[in-house]
């Protein structure tokens, strides 16, 4: 059994190939904060009450939970009216 072996280096095509990977995921994650940005920003009418209203972000998930001893936390964020938590329809955007 040989101790200390080294681990080898990744190589200079690996490395770009991750560092690629990683811009274009943070890229993703900017064009969805944006989208999100903008979409908080605009007015709806609420579907449930035909009444112009701001969308939030609420958490429809189960919460806290365990299953076969793993513990985890659902979380489910819809966009909805502010005012019955409805589905909307953006009429215009500020």
């Amino acid at each position: 059994m040989e101790r200390n072996k080294w681990k080898e280096l990744p190589t200079d095509e690996e490395m770009e190939s991750e560092r690629l990977m990683w811009e274009e995921i943070a890229r993703e994650e900017y064009l969805a904060y944006l989208h999100d940005q903008w979409l908080l920003q605009a007015r709806a009418v609420c579907l449930a009450c035909y009444e112009v209203c701001k969308i939030v972000v609420e958490d429809f998930g189960n919460g806290p939970y365990e299953y076969w001893g793993a513990h985890g936390n659902h979380v489910d964020l819809r966009d909805v009216s502010d005012c019955c938590g409805a589905d909307y329809w953006i009429v215009e955007n500020f």
